[in-house]
């Protein structure tokens, strides 16, 4: 039979044992939020990048002879194809409809 001091000092020790896994708990999601902000900004810099691709793409289509219009409107359609793709994955992992 356990005594009061005893039953209380397992149930400290319990509750210091809970007391350090929640605080290691809280240095691994400070880790998690960091590495998914990491993550996060290389995507939407990967997105701006996309989006300067298209951009350029249109810019030389609105600036183009009409010979050479059907070839640019391709680039630009693949390039902004490109980019809702992307735009739509970083979306799917970021967990927020698009």
């Amino acid at each position: 039979m356990s005594t009061p001091n005893s039953l209380r000092q397992e149930l400290e020790a319990q509750l210091k044992r809970e007391i350090a896994h929640l605080k290691e708990l809280r240095v691994n999601l400070q880790r998690t939020v960091q590495l998914g902000r990491a993550v996060a900004r290389d995507e939407l810099d990967q997105l701006d990048a996309q989006l300067a691709t298209a951009r350029q793409k249109l810019e030389a289509l609105t600036t183009t002879g009409s010979a050479a219009a059907k070839d640019l409107k391709e680039g630009f359609k693949k390039a902004f194809s490109e980019l809702e793709t992307a735009t739509k994955n970083a979306a799917a992992k970021f967990n927020r409809p698009f």
